[in-house]
């Protein structure tokens, strides 16, 4: 698994390096630095953690495609399977269909006069004014896409994050229309945990 540190600033960075070499990470840890952060892989927990600690944004990226970034870190408890959690949410289509056929990343400037395209929403528990409720229980029929319930394994109470999930994690090729999700897209959620039981 890799986790890739993306600095709010080059101090956070900075103390985020420091620490972990400071820590030790052993001797399997490669820090790689690059455009605006950098990526860890290895024994690489104490630079996370620092990183964490020094208000960095955290991105997971795991193996199955399904892609974290924990924006602010909560406090409260952990999110296990089983756990029963209440959540705001906002859905975005994560790619939209060129001119040519060809998907587009949503923000990519290929707009008018180079504009970023802006992601192109389809759900929120905030415009409905009502959280999400989902009790996360194995076994049990999913009332939400598979993206999501891996997605918010492991976030706090509290937790602010963005998870990318690709097609086969989300509606896969039957799409959804009722909500104009077509087929073959993947999505993005931005959700903020309120509570954990």
């Amino acid at each position: 698994m890799t986790r890739s540190v993306f600095p709010t600033s080059s101090a956070a960075f900075a103390t985020a390096l420091a620490a972990a070499l400071l820590c030790g990470c052993g001797s399997g840890t490669h820090v790689e630095e690059h455009e605006g952060g950098a990526s860890v892989a290895g024994g690489a927990k104490p630079l996370v953690r620092a990183a964490i600690e020094a208000g960095a944004p955290i991105t997971e990226q795991r193996g199955d495609g399904l892609v974290v970034e924990v924006t602010e870190r909560g406090d409260g408890p952990a999110i296990a399977a089983g756990a029963s959690i209440l959540l705001h949410y906002d859905a975005f289509l994560a790619e939209r269909p060129a001119a040519s056929g060809e998907p587009v990343e949503a923000g990519a400037g290929d707009g008018p006069e180079g504009e970023r395209a802006e992601p192109t929403p389809f759900d929120s528990s905030r415009t409905r004014g009502a959280p999400l409720h989902l009790r996360l229980e194995s076994g049990a029929r999913p009332r939400v896409i598979e993206g999501l319930r891996r997605g918010v394994l492991g976030l706090r109470a509290g937790s602010r994050a963005t998870l990318r999930i690709p097609a086969h994690l989300a509606w896969g090729s039957a799409g959804n229309a009722g909500i104009g999700v077509p087929p073959d897209a993947a999505v993005v959620f931005e959700v903020h945990v309120l509570s954990v039981e």
